[in-house]
């Protein structure tokens, strides 16, 4: 592999971890804020699926 390319695979690579971080995050921001709406409801769980591959 050129250094060229393996430079555009770390930067991919970096921006792809950028973006699982960034998912994960948003991911938890909304379990807890659907938490704090159903708990006015009197419902005491929340089910969610989510789902981070990595290809």
């Amino acid at each position: 592999m050129s250094k060229e390319v393996q430079t555009i695979v770390t930067i991919l690579d970096q921006q792809y971890e950028e973006i699982v971080v960034g998912t994960r995050s948003l991911t938890e921001r909304y379990i807890s804020a659907s938490m704090e709406i159903y708990k006015k409801t009197g419902i005491k769980s929340v089910i969610a699926a989510v789902s981070i591959r990595r290809y």
